[in-house]
């Protein structure tokens, strides 16, 4: 009875981490109702794999908006360049055509 009780613990717990959402949350509420310590430590080590989980996609995603507010900053960095060196290039075209007005 014992044994049985654990292989079924171990097939809901390869339900819980495989199966599709709802056969998942059917194999947790499960694992709940049939209670015991080893049902319990199945179910804290799935939270605690997805609390791990929920971690590294937040970090990452700290780290992709650090990147992104960078690469914003660059690109701005750029395009103020880009434009005080059209605003030099016309204001020396228009400097030369004056000149040229003038000698002729």
């Amino acid at each position: 009875n014992v044994n049985s009780k654990e292989v079924v613990i171990e097939q809901l717990e390869d339900e819980m981490n495989a199966g599709s959402p709802a056969r998942q949350e059917a194999a947790r509420r499960l694992l709940v109702e049939m209670g015991g310590a080893s049902a319990m430590r199945k179910i804290s080590a799935r939270s605690a794999s997805v609390d791990a989980y929920r971690e590294t996609v937040k970090e990452a995603e700290q780290s992709m908006q650090k990147m992104f507010a960078h690469t914003m900053a660059d690109a701005q960095r750029g395009f103020h360049i880009a434009l005080a060196m059209d605003v030099i290039v016309f204001v020396i075209g228009v400097l030369l055509i004056a000149a040229s007005g003038v000698q002729a």
